[in-house]
């Protein structure tokens, strides 16, 4: 509590007047965005993993990415502090939860078994890329486009650099 009234540039006393622990904070910053994150994987995961190809896949994108990935939600601080700053707190199941999820939904695309380690190392490289991009000092869109340009890279990989 101290470090958040510390970066809030208030007292300690002052957040405690408004919030009994730094659960019920977080219950204000956070809400239902767990629940939310819960029914964006899940209504990813409708579609099927090899239906599409990366050329019909492309030309479709740009429609489905908003629906299926809400970046506002994506970019919004909630997600940071869910990440990031909800240790000790019912929160922490949560987070945890929804990370197991996003790591299973990898190795599905990556058919892999879900405990693979691949899966594993690429949502922690998912996660740190995220928070680089929610936390930039871009404006929203900007940030938005970041993270749209990056999902299309991990779903895709890098283009052939070599080839002019």
């Amino acid at each position: 509590m101290r470090t958040i009234a510390k970066k809030a540039n208030t007292t300690l006393g002052n957040i405690y007047n408004y919030f009994e622990n730094k659960e019920a904070l977080l219950d204000a910053v956070i809400g239902d965005i767990p629940e939310k994150i819960n029914a964006m994987i899940e209504k990813h995961r409708e579609f099927p993993v090899g239906a599409f190809t990366k050329d019909n896949y492309l030309a479709i994108i740009g429609d489905i990415l908003p629906e299926v990935f809400p970046l506002d939600l994506l970019m919004s601080k909630g997600i940071v502090i869910l990440l990031e700053g909800c240790e000790g707190t019912k929160y922490t199941a949560q987070r945890d939860r929804l990370l197991k999820l996003f790591s299973e939904h990898l190795a599905e695309h990556l058919r892999l078994p879900h405990d693979n380690n691949l899966s594993a190392a690429m949502l922690t490289g998912t996660i740190a890329a995220f928070l680089s991009i929610a936390k930039s000092n871009k404006s929203l869109e900007e940030r938005k486009q970041d993270l749209y340009d990056y999902i299309v890279t991990l779903a895709f990989g890098l283009p052939d650099l070599t080839n002019p």
